[in-house]
């Protein structure tokens, strides 16, 4: 049998006859061309002509010479060579994984030769095999994590795999220790905390790390999966607790110091316990003892009466916590072991701490915010009602919107006109009502700015917890975007006024301008808002824009990061790359929210990221993908954008930056 070696691609022609002899009776001979495993002849010819030939070409061959004297049989080998090519039937471009978890990279080719496959990561081989190129990984530390790729090869050429490794779960995020009672009237401790997001993976166990204050020795305590644990502390010396949670991707970083001060222990005198009247005569002490038991139960009294009070008479309302019930017992047993001075001191520390009784009498006007302690006097009252709008002079008209918690309705309000009302849906938590009521305190801070929604007031004495804004006739930006091109409005279902049917480009950057404009007054006062978007954008008269939604809004006055570390939704999209990854909030991370903005303002309501899933969008941003530029946009305005998109939040303009650039567009473009 002969062989005839030939490359994919290529013609190919193969004789019948071989000597001489056979040549010059050619044409006497008839030909007949066979391929093994095939009945019916594929040429009559002498000359098999193969065009183009193919890898299922290779096979045997034969051709067979007959005439009335001979009959001349040749049979042929025909191997096709040609180069690799990877089956990506069935694989996936992205894995998901974690540490410790095994998970198989497949890569299977073929090709004549046979290929040689490898592995590698960051430009270093750390596999290689033939035909299967099945390559486990079972990742160790994050730097594992990334992408892979698959590389067939043999001296025909190559092809490449690419499959990016994805880790889903992460150490826990930090907890929160929950104590109120920082001043131990006792050496016993019982050190309380919050579950934090578990990122993945359940927590198994919290790692307690605690120490002398100022000592340079930490102890740790590993305490299992429970949310509570006790110590027994020493008289006058001050502790510091900080806590670690633990699932199996690692451990979360450390939660933020409290410190913990025992108070000293008290000393009984060893002489006969009397005391001296006025009179000079001599009084056991257990008449003192008595004494300050009816006048620590007064105090007592009073405070409850006070409570009662404020009840009553429409005073801000007091909450006693369920969680601090007992720790305020235990301190009320205790005082009955110091001195009267030392119980006044005790109960007076259980009175100031806002997180027992939180008071909603925290109050602002525009010339500047107050505060009052739960022992406020009454001038502090008086201003506080200021803000409190009486329920029966509320009106409401008609439901306008909704967002996940709350619904918006219109009402006509007694004295102050049509405004817009924010209310709890009727299954919200407690936890929904109370970010409505820090809302309301945030924007009583606020002094009045024309790009900002305004505060008109309140109804907080009963329920349901009402907050009253000033009524904006157009709606939100996004909807008034997206009709303007034709397009129905989902989100705000009832504005009073129809927008025109088309808007230019300086309108366009007017509402980018006066964006920038109110996020720059938020920034000035230290507010991150957190969920800047355009459907938080209410158009009013003259088209003029107002930021509105404060739920999410943080004040970060004393420090510009605000660290999240409650579990909730996020707006993925137009969220920050490091308050995804990291929770870290700056106003730097409202700058990047706002060039989400201005994609959706320029193109007329789009939707962010519309060819990305959710879950993928912070490690494609992490991996350097930006939202390409539309190809109507202007250059300025996505270089504006790019800007507000870049990694490092240190790099990107500020709110008063941005408004200029955003000015000197809006004079110089034509209508």
């Amino acid at each position: 049998s002969d062989l005839i070696r030939t490359v994919e691609g290529e013609d190919y022609n193969i004789t019948c006859l071989r000597s001489a002899n056979d040549t010059n009776a050619t044409n006497s001979f008839n030909f007949s061309w066979h391929r093994s495993g095939e009945d019916d002849a594929i040429s009559n010819a002498k000359l098999l002509k193969i065009l183009d030939i193919k890898r299922n070409s290779s096979g045997n061959y034969s051709c067979t010479a007959t005439n009335n004297t001979a009959n001349l049989v040749r049979n042929i080998t025909v191997i096709v060579y040609y180069k690799p090519e990877i089956n990506r039937t069935g694989l996936l471009s992205q894995i998901n994984s974690s540490l410790y978890q095994n998970s198989s990279l497949i890569c299977r080719a073929e090709g004549n030769p046979t290929p040689e496959i490898s592995w590698s990561k960051d430009g270093r081989v750390i596999w290689n095999g033939t035909i299967s190129g099945i390559f486990d990984i079972y990742p160790s530390k994050a730097e594992e994590f990334g992408n892979y790729t698959c590389v067939a090869q043999n001296k025909l050429g190559k092809d490449k795999l690419h499959v990016e490794v994805i880790r889903t779960a992460f150490p826990p995020d930090p907890p929160t220790i929950t104590n109120t009672f920082l001043q131990l009237i006792d050496p016993s401790l019982t050190l309380r905390w919050t579950k934090p997001e578990e990122n993945g993976r359940p927590i198994f166990k919290y790692v307690i790390c605690h120490r002398v204050l100022n000592s340079s020795q930490w102890n740790e305590t590993d305490v299992g999966n429970i949310l509570n644990y006790s110590f027994t502390l020493n008289w006058g010396v001050s502790y510091e607790f900080a806590l670690m949670a633990v699932n199996n991707q690692g451990q979360s970083n450390k939660s933020k110091l409290e410190t913990f001060t025992v108070v000293p222990e008290p000393t009984l005198s060893t002489a006969k316990p009397t005391t001296t009247t006025s009179e000079g005569s001599n009084v056991p002490l257990y008449a003192a003892a008595v004494g300050g038991g009816v006048g620590f139960l007064a105090i007592v009294i009073v405070v409850g009466c006070c409570i009662k009070r404020k009840r009553n008479t429409g005073y801000p309302r007091m909450h006693v916590q369920g969680e601090h019930v007992t720790e305020l017992k235990t301190a009320i047993e205790h005082a009955y072991r110091k001195s009267i001075p030392q119980i006044i001191r005790n109960f007076s520390y259980v009175i100031k701490r806002k997180k027992v009784f939180r008071s909603q009498s925290s109050i602002s006007s525009e010339r500047g915010q107050t505060t009052c302690a739960v022992y406020a006097n009454l001038p502090c009252l008086e201003e506080e009602k200021q803000w409190e709008f009486p329920k029966n002079k509320l009106h409401i008209e008609k439901y306008v919107g909704k967002g996940a918690f709350c619904v918006v309705a219109q009402a006509r309000a007694e004295g102050l006109g049509t405004v817009a009302v924010k209310i709890p849906k009727e299954n919200s938590t407690d936890s929904n009502k109370e970010d409505l009521l820090a809302e309301y305190e945030l924007m009583r801070q606020l002094q009045h700015h024309p790009n900002i929604i305004r505060l008109m007031g309140a109804v907080t004495m009963s329920d349901p917890v009402m907050v009253l804004f000033e009524y904006i006739p157009f709606g939100d930006l996004l909807g008034y975007l997206r009709r303007s091109r034709g397009l129905s409005d989902n989100y705000y279902k009832d504005p009073d006024v129809k927008p025109s049917s088309s808007l230019s480009s300086k309108q366009l950057l007017k509402f980018s301008r006066e964006i920038a404009d109110g996020m720059a007054f938020l920034s000035a006062n230290k507010i991150v808002h957190r969920d800047l978007a355009a459907r938080n954008v209410l158009v009013g008269e003259e088209e003029t824009c107002k930021i509105t939604d404060f739920g999410m809004a943080r004040d970060v006055q004393g420090g510009d990061i605000y660290q999240k570390r409650s579990k909730g939704r996020l707006p993925v999209k137009w969220t920050a790359v490091e308050a995804l990854l990291y929770g870290s909030y700056t106003t730097k991370s409202d700058v990047w929210s706002y060039g989400i903005v201005l994609y959706e303002i320029f193109t007329i309501g789009g939707r962010p990221y519309p060819t990305v899933p959710a879950h993928n969008i912070p490690y494609k941003i992490k991996g350097g993908y930006r939202m390409p530029k539309p190809a109507h946009l202007d250059d300025d305005i996505y270089a504006l954008m790019s800007e507000c998109w870049d990694m490092e939040p240190d790099r990107r303009p500020t709110f008063d930056s941005i408004s200029r650039t955003v000015k000197r567009l809006e004079h110089g473009r034509k209508v």
